[in-house]
């Protein structure tokens, strides 16, 4: 059963999501009127959050997705590589590299995440379907 803490904590990621789109929208006007709008963009660099639940080396690479994305809200594996390594994962960073992209991409043919697929590279999110979201908290639940 999803608690109110879990989607109170999807409810703010998506929030913030929200914003650094709102922000680069921002940005894109401001350089077509020539407005300063530094000031009130405020989100568009990436929060890295310390995530509640401690880093247990035992997670499976889906479970690794899940948590990274949980403290980047969206980001490349680059990213999540990156939030893992200062939660403290010890695997070489080239085999989480790999086990990440894998897993990225099993949990995005799920419909568990979401995908920005333009370019090589893939920006991934959380999927903003209730299934998914119930599905991720059974396979990583929160504290």
């Amino acid at each position: 059963m999803i608690t109110d803490e879990q989607i109170i904590k999807e409810l703010r990621g998506k929030e913030h999501s929200l914003l650094k789109q709102l922000d680069k929208v921002r940005a894109a006007l401001a350089a077509f009127t020539n407005e300063d709008v530094s000031e009130s963009m405020v989100y568009l660099e990436p929060v890295i959050e310390q995530p509640k639940k401690d880093f247990d080396q035992f997670l499976s690479y889906d479970q690794r997705v899940i948590f990274a994305l949980r403290i980047i809200s969206v980001g490349y594996i680059d990213n999540m590589v990156e939030a893992l390594l200062k939660a403290g994962d010890e695997t070489e960073k080239d085999k989480l590299y790999s086990g990440l992209t894998g897993a990225a991409s099993r949990l995005y043919r799920k419909g568990w995440l979401k995908a920005d697929t333009r370019g090589k590279k893939y920006k991934y999110s959380f999927s903003d379907t209730p299934e998914a979201e119930k599905e991720r908290a059974e396979i990583l639940p929160f504290n």
